[in-house]
């Protein structure tokens, strides 16, 4: 994918930034493949490399045609990630499914801030070691248990020290059934682990974020139980109450100026998510979901209990209907509530607005393995941020060729 990106300048700040990503392109290649060794033995093998450059230029003024000032500059990145995943599924243990899994993943991130500036380079890599048993304890019940081993190994900080390596075990377990009336039910605890990204430890961001590379990696416990029923009609409900407990959780904090990604001791995210799907009218899917999202921080050392970029309450709506085999319709609509910030100037917590969405396509298949899209997007042209200061795109038409062999 090669394009060029505009940036709003920003509608609520004294220093507009004048900046445009001039060049945009990230390329991904991958290899999936599947193998049946023995009916008790099937592997899935995945590689995948990804590359991304950009060069986002900050230009003197609103017409976008000089780089004379101070605070102008021609940053360039160059990243690349190259990873594998390797899983075996065997079924000799009777009454057993089980599972191991091997993934890797290498990151290298190089980044020039400004024309004839030294490159900086940073590098990483990621390993994990997984176990997963299916116990099926009777025809209706099944208790589901692993973990995984978690590296994360820092390789190059640009010449600077080296962060120790970073391990975790996460394990979790999870219990299932299914009543006569195809009731389900479950529930389910476990432990995740999230490591800082390479921007999160070292980059500067064009000279607005100060580097942590003393960032710790977040533990989430997330707790869950839900419950699911199919429905007359081709339709089907479900409904699931959450429970994430998050130590260290990476946020990004506001400063004099600047900002910086930090780690605060505490965070709770608990809250339900409802859906209904149906197929009851002919070749026509339906769907709705609801999702309340209650997001605190829990730091004992905390000034507000506010996260930011959270909405409380989501709405998803969605609707395709198959006029033929070559013609379908799409639309969907999204509302989503109010959702705090933190001023940069002030350091005061505030609000965006909650806003709706609805979107519009026609999706023609052309011939095997070809379509084609076109649509709209916003169409109702509405004005919402996302973050403070940068409205999102107002109406939008598209359209889109896709291929798969």
């Amino acid at each position: 994918m090669k394009s060029e990106w505009g940036l709003p300048p920003g509608a609520y700040t004294d220093r507009p930034r004048f900046w445009r990503f001039t060049d945009w392109e990230k390329t991904t290649w991958y290899l999936i493949g599947d193998s049946e060794i023995t009916d008790h033995l099937r592997t899935k093998i995945r590689l995948y490399r990804d590359t991304y450059e950009n060069v986002l230029d900050s230009y003197d003024d609103d017409t976008y045609t000089t780089q004379t000032r101070r605070h102008a500059f021609h940053s360039t990145y160059n990243d690349h990630s190259n990873g594998g995943s390797l899983t075996v599924h065997t079924t000799w243990l009777p009454k057993n499914t089980t599972c191991f899994s091997f993934h890797y993943k290498e990151d290298v991130h190089k980044e020039q801030d400004d024309y004839n500036d030294e490159w900086e380079r940073y590098e990483s890599e990621m390993f994990s070691l997984g176990i997963e048993d299916d116990f099926a304890i009777l025809d209706n019940l099944s208790l589901v248990v692993g973990t995984s081993y978690d590296i994360q190994s820092p390789r190059y900080a640009n010449g600077g020290e080296l962060r120790d390596d970073d391990d975790t075990f996460n394990p979790q377990a999870g219990l299932y059934w299914t009543s006569t009336e195809d009731l389900g039910l479950h529930m389910s605890v476990g432990k995740k682990t999230r490591f800082p990204t390479l921007l999160e430890l070292y980059s500067g961001l064009f000279g607005r974020n100060i580097p942590n590379p003393s960032l710790e990696a977040e533990d989430a416990v997330n707790y869950e139980i839900g419950a699911e029923k199919p429905l007359a009609g081709n339709s089907s409900i479900r409904l699931n109450l959450f429970c994430s407990d998050v130590k260290s959780l990476i946020v990004k904090k506001e400063l004099a100026e600047t900002y910086q990604y930090q780690n605060i001791g505490k965070a709770q995210f608990k809250g339900l998510e409802a859906s209904f799907k149906s197929g009851f009218l002919k070749n026509n899917i339906f769907e709705l979901h609801y999702t309340y999202l209650d997001a605190r921080d829990r730091s004992p050392e905390r000034t507000s209990d506010h996260l930011e970029e959270n909405s409380e309450h989501k709405i998803y709506v969605s609707d395709l209907y198959e006029t033929t085999d070559r013609l379908s319709f799409f639309a969907k609509m999204q509302w989503n509530s109010k959702r705090w910030y933190q001023d940069w100037d002030t350091g005061e917590w505030n609000t965006l607005n909650g806003f709706i969405t609805v979107d519009l396509k026609a999706i023609a298949t052309l011939a095997k393995g070809i379509t084609l899209e076109v649509g709209v997007t916003n169409l109702f042209d509405e004005n919402y941020s996302l973050s403070p200061g940068y409205p999102r795109e107002g109406r939008a038409f598209f359209s889109m060729l896709r291929s798969s062999f």
